[in-house]
């Protein structure tokens, strides 16, 4: 009989410490994934774009800022659940709107793309540099 309450007991000490340690981690929801320390992907949801977060000392870098703009504030969601450092740079793995769309969440993030690429950033007629200044498009109504 002793051993089975010392048993109880032991029992009822782990699950404590188990389900403190959950509740203390962080809770990115089911389409964020942690590659490294400081490295996230931001899953699409269907054919919505991947996107990648990382956490640098001198703040975030985020790989394609989504397709349309309620994914574009999922992804910055994300970062504020992560870290309270801001966006400094947002990089454009390819000049699609399905990867794209999303620079007016991050106004003063530098983007960086392939020069040439069609920036929502850039005036039509002029390719942008490697590494543009901080992108500020117009806001959709």
């Amino acid at each position: 009989m002793r051993t089975l309450r010392m048993t109880s007991a032991l029992l009822t000490v782990v699950a404590a410490i188990a389900m403190a340690g959950s509740a203390f981690a962080q809770d990115l929801g089911p389409r964020v994934k942690k590659l490294a320390d400081g490295v996230y992907v931001h899953t699409g949801n269907g054919f919505d774009s991947n996107s990648g977060i990382i956490v640098t000392d001198e703040g975030v870098i985020v790989i394609d800022t989504g397709q349309h703009p309620i994914e574009s504030r999922d992804i910055m969601a994300t970062v504020k659940k992560l870290t309270d450092k801001p966006v400094r740079l947002v990089i454009d793995t390819e000049p699609h709107g399905d990867h794209t769309t999303g620079h007016f969440v991050f106004p003063d993030a530098v983007v960086v793309a392939a020069a040439g690429e069609a920036s929502p950033c850039a005036a039509p007629s002029v390719p942008p540099p490697i590494a543009s200044k901080p992108c500020r498009p117009p806001r959709p109504q």
